[in-house]
């Protein structure tokens, strides 16, 4: 945490020594979260309480909402720090089930998501692109803070429901890149992050391997300040 607050502290001097122009916006996006590496699953089986793998491949609504500060050099050059929460969800098919009286055969169940909460600090560099309209490309570290995770699994045909809340990085390190086009005030952002930090690091016993993925979309409006 002291980490991220030094970041984000040094990010917001250097800006405001460099630089002609700063502008302020606020975003909100959305996206296919998913979960890669090798224990990643399509499909997993449930139980009663639980499922036993909820890392899933599969995406579930998420959303995202952020304030952003970002300088423009006489170069065109961008730096930049965004901030905000996030409700992001990976889903994972039922095809089985641990229950008295299910069936042994695989089908299609049901399924289970994950939903993970986190405040995000993103500080970032780039340039911008004049190709008619102004276009900014950006890379840099993004850090979410974990807040909370939780599964929920259905089997509507056992009137099965199961929540839980899962184990959940303390910062999910990532790296991003993102793309926004602007008309006038209005932006649309595209944007890919690349989880670096394993969620089932602890766990004893066996050697699995899940890392966040985040597709992302969305929308920006500069402030006029």
């Amino acid at each position: 945490m002291k980490l991220l607050i030094l970041v984000s502290f040094f990010t917001v001097c250097t800006l405001s020594l460099l630089a002609q122009k700063t502008e302020y916006s606020v975003h909100a996006q959305t996206g296919l979260f998913s979960f890669g590496g090798k224990s990643a699953e399509k499909s997993s089986f449930i139980n009663s309480s639980y499922t036993n793998n909820p890392y899933g491949t599969g995406s579930s609504f998420s959303y995202a909402l952020y304030l952003q500060i970002q300088r423009i050099t006489k170069n065109n050059t961008i730096w930049g720090l965004q901030s905000g929460y996030e409700s992001l969800a990976s889903r994972i098919k039922i095809d089985r089930i641990l229950y008295y009286g299910a069936p042994a055969k695989e089908e299609d169940f049901g399924h289970a998501s994950l939903r993970n909460q986190f405040i995000s600090v993103h500080p970032y560099a780039g340039h911008r692109f004049n190709f008619g309209i102004p276009v900014d490309i950006s890379v840099g570290p993004d850090l979410g803070i974990g807040l909370k995770s939780m599964e929920k699994g259905t089997v509507p045909d056992f009137n099965l429901q199961i929540k839980n809340e899962r184990d959940i990085p303390a910062v999910d390190a990532r790296i991003r890149i993102n793309a926004t086009a602007y008309h006038k005030s209005m932006g649309f952002t595209v944007g890919y992050s690349y989880g670096t930090i394993n969620y089932q690091a602890n766990m004893i016993g066996a050697d699995p391997e899940v890392y966040s993925r985040f597709l992302r979309i969305g929308l920006s409006y500069k402030l006029p300040f």
